[in-house]
């Protein structure tokens, strides 16, 4: 099956001259003589270094288990973030990535989030950024104060490739005119809902740590600095990440501030393989696709494996979902493992004929192409025969007996 690409949108609060793609700029996009601006980027794995300007580098070099590669998810810079969710398929590991709100509907800033192609915590884009409110009018409206929530879930617990690097937590500055903020950033993970505990180190000297939160202390770094930037390390594999973003508003300070992603890597299960084929109707009911039978588009199907216990039913059970295309096939790439395929909706009207195995059992880098579903219309009745003169009432139609025609008959 083709990777699914629902891509990332648009996230950011701009930076000296800067502006969204596909949007308009604000006329209080630029706060004299700077703008503050403000980026959290989670960072797995792919080497990078501050390409320019004060602050440490991060050179991260990708380090997986035995038997997993380094796989990477990259962001387009044409991305949007209308829907708030972001859906990827890498080696076979549903990846996904959610958006949410203190006040539903009035954090985020639609305008000034995307994805961006330039330099920013001293790493080149595209990295994911995400602008929350109070927003610029008269672009946006007037959005509620109050925190956003980054959410990155795993099909199943990976291990990461590098630590995370959260971006350019500060606060203002001297060259900040007439604004007054400050960034905390919460970190927390989790593996078949309990807690991984994660390890945060600041990586220069505008950021201060306690615990699992980073929290700005001095002045904001320029796009090409990495003084803001904070590691993070989980300790273990995980299948949930959560970045929650509190402005501080203590002290009269205010909000307008950027977190952001930057493109990420996760321990993958190598040589995958893949599950499928078809959901056809099986015109003559024998069980097999034969010639002239034709696939059924549109059918949702699910993908389950049992977690690390190995058992189906269980709490740790992981899923994946796609869709039948025009043909009636689909597809889902795997790691080696067990696994089983259910219809989520099967087609009205018609009765199963094939089924696959209750259980698949996938090894490394092998394509199980046989996992079809046949459906053929339910068998049908008749109801009959005849109206006669019963001519001795006898409730039988006897010889001589004969048939009535053009009675109107009624089935109830």
């Amino acid at each position: 099956m083709k990777a699914l690409f629902k891509h990332l949108s648009a996230i950011t609060q701009g930076e000296p001259g800067s502006v969204a793609n596909h949007t308009r700029s604000s006329s209080r996009n630029i706060s004299s003589p700077f703008v503050s601006t403000t980026l959290l980027a989670v960072l797995l794995g792919v080497p990078q270094v501050p390409i320019m300007g004060s602050g440490k580098a991060i050179a991260q070099n990708a380090s997986c288990p035995a038997g997993t590669t380094p796989e990477t998810i990259q962001f387009n810079a044409s991305d949007s973030l209308q829907d708030l969710t972001q859906i990827y398929n890498i080696a076979g590991i549903r990846t996904v990535l959610s958006f949410t709100e203190e006040v539903p509907g009035q954090v985020i800033d639609r305008t000034e989030s995307r994805i961006d192609g330039g330099v920013y915590g001293g790493l080149a884009g595209p990295n994911l950024r995400l602008n929350i409110g109070p927003g610029k009018p008269p672009e946006t409206g007037n959005l509620s104060p109050g925190s956003a929530t980054l959410t990155i879930t795993f099909a199943q617990p990976v291990t990461l490739a590098s630590p995370l690097t959260l971006l350019d937590v500060d606060q203002q500055g001297e060259r900040d005119s007439g604004r007054f903020f400050r960034d905390i950033a919460t970190v927390s993970a989790a593996s078949n809902n309990a807690n991984v505990p994660v390890t945060l180190q600041a990586l220069g000297s505008f950021t201060q740590v306690s615990g699992n939160i980073a929290s700005g202390v001095t002045e904001n770094s320029f796009p090409d600095q990495g003084e803001g930037n904070v590691s993070v390390t989980p300790q273990g594999a995980v299948d949930q990440i959560n970045i929650v973003y509190t402005p501080d508003t203590s002290q009269a300070r205010g909000q307008d501030q950027t977190i952001g992603l930057a493109p990420f890597t996760i321990c993958a299960p190598g040589n995958a393989g893949t599950i499928g084929d078809t959901v056809y109707q099986d015109t003559n009911g024998d069980g097999t696709q034969n010639p002239g039978e034709a696939g059924i588009p549109g059918i949702n199907l699910t993908l389950i494996n049992p977690g690390p216990d190995g058992q189906f039913g269980t709490g740790d059970d992981t899923t994946q979902t796609t869709t039948t295309d025009n043909n009636g096939n689909y597809s889902f790439p795997v790691p080696a493992g067990n696994y089983r395929v259910t219809v989520d909706n099967p087609p009205g009207g018609l009765t199963p004929t094939q089924t696959p195995p209750q259980t698949i059992v996938v090894g490394a880098g092998q394509n199980f192409d046989t996992a079809d579903f046949g459906f053929s219309p339910a068998p049908t009745g008749s109801i009959g025969d005849t109206v006669y003169r019963d001519n001795n009432n006898n409730n039988v139609q006897d010889e001589g007996d004969t048939g009535i025609p053009g009675v109107q008959v009624t089935l109830t």
